[in-house]
């Protein structure tokens, strides 16, 4: 049945259903073409293709007035009827930066890293046939290309108030639990300063877990204290952790992996298989720290100590770990999010796929609000 770009704005296609486990839209990267759901789960003549999808934050920083910076250019992308938003690029990320991430992650799967970002002589022994596999092995990682399809809110979700957009807000939690792999990328943090902050966030939590049971052994944990904690509030100066949006995608996809400004992934080379940065990582990383205050023998009335505790729950990297939805909830209330109301559309998925209020639950009431 043919669809006039009117009837995709305000309607599904008749066979579509609301609790279906498929995204009403899924962007074809090649093509940078965003197609709408047909049956059979298509989408331009692909069935059922697997789809990634990121988690990243960017509505602070649009530029919603088009005398705003009129150069400014927006993510070329078609087959949509509304126009994809601008980003700011001198306060956020430039266009062509979040092309290269799209791309990237086309190909990047856990474990593809070894020979692309990896060059310790663990991954690959130095000999002289080695000279030769290295550049073909990063060759053929660097341009394989594992997926067509990504789920990218700006192409798949209608950007004007619409009974459908407030329909697939709805949704969230079966589009992200259902995609083949997720992505968290940290707009603001370049790949170097990133591997840092991770490494020092391991190397302080293995400090701290130094500190000996007895009593009786002097200890001095406060180098370790300070190092977690400018690594976890450097970590969380990127947006990512302020937005409310990406809170809810922190718990819908804690395996997500972790991307660089650059879209480069961090490798923890220190095992025998080679695993990229997730979001777990962060939380578990996160946990052991928790886990440690509660033996340490730091005074509780300890400043700096105080200040990591405060870090790690105002930043909701304990309620994540856990996954407290109602921890979220008081989390929520540190961040800002762009409408008071998105407090609780931004983050009602964590409660179930099932769960929903307001407009999203009656998408009609669109109408009536705006």
């Amino acid at each position: 049945m043919p669809f006039t770009v009117e009837q995709t704005i305000e309607s599904d296609h008749p066979d579509f259903q609301n609790e279906s486990r498929w995204p009403r839209r899924l962007l074809h990267v090649p093509s940078m073409t965003s197609y709408p759901w047909r049956p059979g789960n298509t989408y331009g003549g692909f069935q059922n293709p697997q789809y990634v999808a990121i988690s990243y934050t960017w509505g602070r920083y649009a530029l919603w007035d088009a005398s705003d910076k009129p150069h400014v250019k927006a993510l070329p992308i078609r087959g949509v009827p509304w126009a994809i938003p601008r980003i700011d690029p001198d306060e956020h990320f430039h266009v062509k930066e979040f092309r290269r991430v799209i791309r990237q992650t086309m190909g990047i799967v856990d474990k593809h890293y070894e020979f692309d970002y990896y060059r310790d002589e663990r991954a690959l022994r130095k000999t002289p046939a080695s000279w030769l596999l290295r550049p073909v092995l990063r060759f053929l990682e660097r341009h394989r290309t594992l997926f067509e399809f990504i789920w990218l809110d700006i192409a798949c979700i209608e950007q004007r108030d619409s009974p459908i957009q407030a329909a697939e807000i709805g949704r969230q939690a079966r589009i992200f639990q259902h995609a083949e792999h997720c992505y968290v990328w940290l707009s603001r943090t370049p790949h170097e300063r990133l591997a840092r902050l991770l490494s020092d966030l391991a190397v302080a939590n293995q400090g701290l877990h130094d500190e000996p049971y007895d009593s009786r052994v002097p200890y001095d944990g406060s180098h370790w204290v300070t190092l977690a904690t400018q690594a976890l509030e450097e970590l969380t100066a990127d947006p990512w952790f302020k937005s409310l949006w990406t809170l809810q995608e922190g718990y819908l996809c804690n395996h997500a992996t972790i991307l660089s400004r650059e879209g480069r992934v961090c490798v923890d080379g220190t095992r025998i298989i080679f695993k990229s940065a997730s979001l777990n990582y962060i939380f578990e990383l996160v946990n052991r720290i928790m886990n440690w205050t509660e033996r340490t023998r730091i005074s509780k009335e300890n400043a700096n100590l105080n200040r990591l505790i405060q870090t790690i729950h105002d930043t909701g990297l304990s309620a994540l770990w856990y996954n407290n939805p109602m921890g979220l909830l008081a989390v929520s209330t540190k961040r800002k999010p762009t409408r008071e109301e998105d407090r609780v559309y931004g983050i009602m998925q964590v409660m179930g796929p099932e769960f929903r209020v307001g407009k999203a639950a009656n998408p009609n009431l669109v109408r009536s609000i705006h």
